[in-house]
């Protein structure tokens, strides 16, 4: 069948070009994170300065007083909330069941 196998090469391109540009976006997006990360500046919000004291990822890792000073850190607003109120809700037994439920149905929608 010639339309099936035109078909077939477009998708076969379509997914090589795909990939190809996940590959460079990925990489790109995380060089520009680190760039982020090392001069210190929050993830909403990257054009201001965060008010975060210690070492970056780039901190020597044995070294204490980094240790020291990301303990007594402020924590962000983000951080805040993922810890105190969703990680909670989310780490109870029925609402992992219901996660889990929900995305077995979206699954199986989907495929059908």
């Amino acid at each position: 069948l010639p339309a099936l196998a035109s078909f077939c090469m477009y998708a076969a391109w379509a997914i090589l070009l795909l990939f190809l540009l996940q590959i460079t976006f990925f990489s790109a997006c995380l060089v520009l994170d680190e760039r982020r990360l090392i001069a210190k500046r929050t993830d909403c919000c990257c054009c201001c300065p965060a008010s975060i004291a210690g070492g970056g990822p780039s901190a020597d890792i044995g070294d204490s007083s980094v240790a020291e000073e990301e303990d007594t850190r402020a924590d962000g607003i983000f951080s805040k909330f993922f810890r105190d109120i969703y990680c909670p809700i989310l780490l109870k037994p029925t609402v992992r069941a219901l996660v889990a439920g929900g995305f077995l149905a979206l699954l199986g929608v989907c495929t059908w």
